[in-house]
């Protein structure tokens, strides 16, 4: 996509408005919590009159998905449960004109609190069919959902990018809330932003995945709000823009995570932070994702990474390997082995890394993103190495760093930091927790040469320290003891 065509989107995002929750139209008397049982995976809506028994158009009134929907709108409270009993794709075939009641097009859940649950004991894809996003939370009144093993696939908003279009497969709502455990978004389109997945409430994800998910903006999943992440993969999801797999405009909590083979058109191939964002990255992987600028992650705003690896990412321009413009805090990082035409293959930032951005500031704007002045970068007990150049600038060192091969991150030998010396590091591997990491090799200058403390484990939750000092970077090597 030319710089001139997104400029052109830019303009005609900004004219229009985002999305907020609506008071909901219905007054009828609340029910208390019912259980719908889903046994056709036929789409049909709910029959008239909507009464809230879950009663389809179908032959013989059989319950369906979206009649379930239709009907714990009505009955509102809750909590509902929707309970999927049949293995198999729910398609959504019942196509129309764009409303938000969940009557045709994407199931719509409104003003209700309700958990839909796969109990068919094999796979349930819950399909977009290509016509629609698959879930609208809380557009016409807030709702509280729960989302347990099902595949959410196949969603496509089409059209003029903008705010409407956030969320391929799930968007929720300013004011709502959703669970999501054991679920997987796939093959989801936006022409916006959030290509799985877009939050302006409030997510929380356990064991989810996200793969081979589309959007101008964050591919994978896009929040504005507040979410909090356990055990997610991203990977092979693309930002025709920016942010393959993950982009966060809001308060982000991230723990155990692997950030994988995503690509990014322009910027921020792996995952990325906004200006006004924070950001806590905890036990996690960033490897083999693409991008010109930013390949593996670039922070704008306020990010803090403990026990994180940062690893064969690919820059086609500059800083393959960790971007930050922002306020950075780097403790026990691994960053190794990041490739391509960039120059900076492990921390990149200053007016080097503005002055790459500034460019396309009008198209950062569209998200309310402004290009900040460089902030500081500080790191502590963490390996930057690269087979070209480290450091961008100098940064803060907090002491026990370790730079390889030169000396272009501004590291001291007072602070206990190594300069020069390769850090004997294994190549990226399943070396036991949730994402793969880089051991340390026999004879390593990093074991054992953290001076100032460390986290209590390492990335895959081995116990620190195992010699008399922690070791330096995400990994930390067992002892072997010896046999008496």
């Amino acid at each position: 996509m030319t710089s001139a065509r997104l400029l052109g989107l830019a303009a005609l995002a900004l004219a229009l408005p985002v999305p907020t929750a609506l008071a909901h139209p219905l007054t009828s008397t609340r029910a208390q919590a019912t259980t719908f049982t889903v046994a056709a995976t036929a789409d049909a809506p709910h029959a008239r009159p909507l009464d809230g028994t879950c009663t389809s158009t179908l032959p013989g009134g059989a319950c369906t998905l979206r009649a379930a929907i239709q009907a714990a709108n009505v009955l509102g409270d809750g909590p509902h449960t929707i309970n999927l009993s049949t293995a198999g794709t729910y398609a959504l075939t019942v196509v129309g004109p764009g409303e938000d009641d969940g009557a045709t097009g994407d199931l719509d859940i409104n003003g209700t609190m309700v958990a839909i649950a796969n109990t068919s004991g094999g796979r349930v894809g819950i399909d977009g069919n290509h016509t629609d996003r698959v879930f609208g939370i809380g557009r016409h009144g807030q709702a509280q959902v729960t989302f347990t093993g099902v595949t959410i696939e196949n969603g496509l908003l089409e059209g003029t990018p903008g705010p409407l279009l956030a969320g391929g497969g799930v968007d929720i709502a300013t004011g709502s809330a959703a669970t999501f455990n054991n679920v997987i978004f796939t093959g989801n389109r936006s022409a916006f932003a959030g290509g799985g997945l877009a939050n302006a409430g409030l997510a929380t994800l356990n064991d989810v995945t996200f793969s081979g998910n589309t959007a101008v903006f964050s591919g994978g999943f896009g929040n504005l709000a507040v979410t909090t992440l356990n055990d997610v993969v991203f990977s092979g999801n693309f930002g025709s823009f920016s942010n393959g797999g993950f982009g966060n405009l809001g308060l982000a909590t991230l723990t155990n995570v692997l950030v994988t083979r995503n690509a990014a058109g322009f910027l921020d191939g792996g995952l990325a932070n906004g200006d006004k964002a924070s950001l806590t990255l905890t036990n996690a992987t960033i490897s083999y994702n693409r991008a010109s600028l930013n390949a593996g992650m670039g922070n704008l705003g306020k990010a803090t990474l403990t026990n994180v690896t940062i690893s064969g990412n690919t820059a086609s321009d500059f800083s393959s390997g960790f971007g930050n413009l922002g306020t950075a805090t780097l403790t026990n990082v691994t960053i190794s082995g990041n490739l391509g035409g960039g120059s900076v293959g492990g921390i990149a930032s200053g007016l080097p890394l503005r002055g790459r951005l500034q460019p396309v500031a009008s198209v950062l704007g569209i998200l309310g993103i402004t290009v900040p002045e460089p902030g500081p970068t500080a790191v502590q007990n963490s390996i930057v190495s690269s087979d070209f150049v480290a450091c961008g600038v100098p940064i803060t060192s907090l002491g026990s760093n370790l730079e390889f091969p030169s000396n272009t991150c501004g590291f001291s030998p007072a602070l206990g930091d190594i300069i020069g010396r390769n850090p004997l590091l294994g190549p990226l591997a399943s070396n036991g927790g949730f994402a793969p990491t880089q051991a340390l090799l026999p004879r390593s200058p990093a074991i054992d040469r953290a001076r100032f403390g460390c986290p209590s484990t390492d990335q895959r939750k081995v116990a620190r320290p195992q010699g008399a000092r922690c070791d330096i970077g995400a990994y930390e090597r067992k002892k072997v003891r010896k046999k008496k």
